[in-house]
């Protein structure tokens, strides 16, 4: 049984429609870095949402190592 410390981080994700804009989606990602919790990002595309939340998930499982 692996007893090693796991990271615990948490990220936070709001998204909305911003009307008006040619392409209105809009999410803004708290603590996408768990390195940096303080950290924020906004994106314009939910497909930036997905892979930001994939290198957090990724940075979890790996037991909180620097992943590209």
């Amino acid at each position: 049984m692996d007893t090693s410390p796991r990271p615990n981080t948490v990220i936070v994700v709001r998204a909305w429609m911003e009307s008006g804009q040619p392409a209105g989606f809009r999410a803004r990602l708290l603590g996408a870095d768990p390195d940096d919790p303080s950290s924020s990002l906004l994106v314009a595309d939910p497909t930036h949402v997905l892979e930001a939340v994939r290198r957090w998930l990724d940075h979890i499982v790996q037991g909180g190592s620097k992943s590209s």
